[in-house]
Parts: structure tokens; sequence; C-alpha cells
């Protein structure tokens, strides 16, 4: 499988694993009284999350060569997001 799109689809996978983590909590924080706000805008998140990428594997060029330093930076925010997550614990969402 060529890289960029084993990366989509890793990127995605990792997504529907937060998604349902994150349904979880949500349960869980509402069943204790929760109230969530702004729940409108969140299909325009999901949407853009998605769209993302879909852009990345339609405009991409599978041939082009990885930014050494942007895969870093990228793979360092990465790990900033899954501490974000660990620490909040079960009061992480995705709303």
């Amino acid at each position: 499988m060529n890289p960029l799109y084993a990366l989509i689809v890793l990127i995605a996978a990792l997504r529907l694993v937060e998604l349902a983590w994150s349904a979880r909590n949500s349960r869980r924080l509402m069943a204790r009284g929760a109230i969530e706000a702004g729940a409108r805008h969140y299909p325009l998140f999901v949407a853009l999350h998605g769209g993302w990428l879909l852009a990345m594997a339609l405009f991409i060029d599978p041939a082009a060569t990885a930014n050494s330093w942007l895969l870093g930076a990228f793979g360092l925010l990465q790990l900033a997001r899954l501490w974000v997550i660990i620490a909040l614990g079960e009061r992480w969402t995705t709303r």
C-alpha cells in the first residue's frame, strides 16, 4: 500500500476509535447531568475532518515525497492530542 494511503487509513481508523470512545464518554457525562452546548455545529466538525482526509486522498500526489519536518511535527502533535485525551480521561469527548 502506498505510504500516503496507509497514513490516511491509519488516521481514519484512529478517528473512528476516538469517536467510539467519545460517544461512550458523552453518554456517561450526560447520564450524570452534563449539558452539551453548540450541538448543532457538531456535524460540521465531523464533515471538516472527513473532508480533510478526503482532500488528502484526492489532491496529494501519491508519488510525492513527504517532508520529514512536517511529518515529524504531525507526529508530535498527535502525541500531544493523545496526552490530552489521556489526561482528560472520561471527561474527554469530541463534543
